[in-house]
């Protein structure tokens, strides 16, 4: 069935804006003066940073703390309580708009939740959904949403020939929000801010900060007129509203399930040969420390993988990510 096609029009979405940056760029007042410039009055703020109240003086909001050490061992609980803070804003507090400050700490608590499981690559089948869940449900939003991330360091790791022999090293790329993969990528617009409280845009879909972008952009003062120019940008064409998308997050498995689940893992059964040498690799790579010994296990792991005819394609790029992502995060620990 064909689809068919339709005049394009532009559509007023609320604006998804991400600021990332280190310590002391001026995230948290950026976001607030952002929020104020745009005209908003009822501005709520979830504050996991425990920093926001400090700025109470200068601006008037409404703040929600939510401490992620307060949740020991209880990482789920962390991110639905925050779900359910963020839908309140909206639905009881009637906010204009909403600030997550910040953003990393929720992939924080996603991380911590998967190592309870056991930290192996194969337990993120249970953190990626609620990770993606957590991003379409801030997307779905009714009301503008500003993000604040803390900064990371992007790296990758390239291979180098020397005397005939492949060894591999990181090569730092620049930073990055310190949250999932590309889910900076999702949002409208997205600001690295310096510590001189100016920013780049990385990634922009309104058009307004193109002379930024770029390692030969120009870094522009984050100041009131960021909040107008965004405000007028969305004053534009009808509003578009999808239906909130509300967090899924899944109670924990009952102790019968957990149990019957360890009873299939226990029963022996037929298998491919390559899958018990894969699966030794996977606990080594959870449990290498240093990066030198990553380095070490990356190389193993293609010698493995050069010689090992019957694995799938698609397995065995699993296999040399993993390895690849534990050499990158021990080389710069975020």
């Amino acid at each position: 069935m064909s689809i068919a096609f339709k005049k394009a029009k532009r559509s007023r979405i609320p604006i998804k804006l991400e600021l990332f940056g280190p310590p002391g760029a001026g995230k948290t007042w950026s976001s607030l003066l952002i929020a104020k410039s745009m005209g908003y009055e009822n501005i709520c703020l979830i504050d996991t940073e425990q920093s926001a109240s400090l700025y109470s003086k200068d601006f008037d909001f409404q703040v929600a703390d939510i401490k992620l050490d307060d949740y020991k061992n209880q990482q789920k609980k962390f991110v639905k309580d925050f779900c359910d803070t963020f839908e309140a804003a909206i639905f009881e507090a009637k906010a204009d708009c909403v600030i997550i400050d910040s953003l990393t700490h929720l992939w924080d608590a996603v991380k911590e939740y998967v190592n309870t499981l056991g930290g192996k690559y194969t337990d993120w089948a249970k953190g990626t959904p609620l990770w993606k869940s957590i991003i379409k449900m801030i997307l779905s939003s009714p009301v503008p949403v500003i993000i604040c991330s803390r900064a990371a360091y992007q790296d990758e790791v390239e291979a180098v020939e020397r005397n005939g022999k492949t060894t591999y090293q990181v090569k730092r790329l620049g930073t990055k929000a310190d949250v999932k993969g590309t889910a900076d990528y999702e949002f409208t617009t997205v600001f690295s801010v310096d510590m001189d409280h100016k920013f780049r845009a990385t990634k922009d879909r309104t058009g307004l900060f193109g002379s930024t972008m770029g390692e030969d952009g120009e870094p522009r003062p984050l100041d009131e007129s960021v909040g107008r120019e965004l405000k007028a940008w969305m004053g534009d064409g009808d509003l578009e509203v999808e239906d909130f998308a509300k967090a899924e997050i899944k109670e924990p498995e009952s102790k019968v399930e957990q149990a019957k689940k360890k009873v299939r893992k226990s029963t022996p059964v037929a298998d491919d040969s390559w899958k018990a040498m894969a699966n030794q690799y996977i606990d080594a790579i959870s449990g290498v420390e240093s990066h030198e010994d990553s380095i070490k296990l990356l190389e193993s792991v293609e010698e493995f993988l050069a010689g090992e005819k019957s694995m799938p394609a698609e397995s065995k790029d699993r296999l040399r990510t993993m390895a690849t992502d534990k050499v990158t995060e021990l080389e710069a620990p975020f």
